[in-house]
């Protein structure tokens, strides 16, 4: 199953689940995780009220926090060039 037929199982499923009684969930989590191929635990996350399925769509992934501010790195790559731009990989000794 593709990750987009996926979104299209979870989108269908999620209001008929929020909609009906505790015995009817079970069931429904059952189909859910033998067709998705979920935890039933994942899957009870997913079809909660609070989960947003599209947020990554919407806002996008976090990005990584930066280490080292502007001027740190503009004195570091400044000795880089002083230094003639060394790099990490060992350099044998000419014969």
């Amino acid at each position: 199953m593709t990750s987009m037929s996926k979104k299209e199982l979870i989108s269908a499923i999620k209001a008929r689940y929020l909609k009906v009684g505790k015995k009817e969930k079970g069931k429904i989590l059952d189909e859910f995780c033998q067709s998705a191929g979920y935890a039933r635990k994942y899957a009870i996350v997913i079809l909660a009220t609070g989960y947003d399925n599209n947020r990554i769509a919407r806002i996008g992934r976090k990005g990584r926090k930066k280490k080292y501010s502007h001027e740190v790195m503009a004195a570091v790559v400044k000795i880089w060039e002083v230094l003639d731009f060394p790099c990490g990989q060992h350099q044998l000794p000419p014969r």
